[in-house]
C-alpha cells in the first residue's frame, strides 16, 4: 500500500517557481517517496525527518508510518540554507 503524500502551499510554491527539468526530478523523486520513502538514496536527518537530493534540488520530509504518510517539510536548490528553521 503506497504512502499518501502531504505537499503544503509554500513547498508546491517553491516548486512551481523552479525549472523545468528540475522540477520534472524532483517532481519524480516525490512519485517515488510513495513507494518507499526510505530508499537507497534518503538520509535519515533525525528521528522521522528524512533528505533525498535530486539534481540540483533537496527534498526534505517526515515519514509518519501508522497513517502511511510522507509530509513534505521543505524543498529547496542545495545552495539554499535548507536546513535553518526546519518546520
Amino acid at each position: 500500500m503506497p504512502y499518501r503524500i502531504d505537499l503544503p502551499p509554500h513547498a508546491r510554491k517553491v516548486l512551481d517557481g523552479m525549472d523545468e527539468r528540475t522540477f520534472r526530478r524532483i517532481d519524480r523523486e516525490i512519485l517515488r517517496l510513495k513507494e518507499d520513502p526510505r530508499h537507497a538514496g534518503a538520509v535519515k536527518l533525525e528521528r522521522n525527518l528524512f533528505r533525498v537530493r535530486s539534481g540540483d534540488g533537496r527534498v526534505i520530509y517526515a515519514v509518519f508510518d501508522q497513517a502511511r504518510l510522507v509530509q513534505i517539510a521543505r524543498i529547496a536548490r542545495r545552495s539554499e540554507k535548507t536546513y535553518r528553521r526546519l518546520p
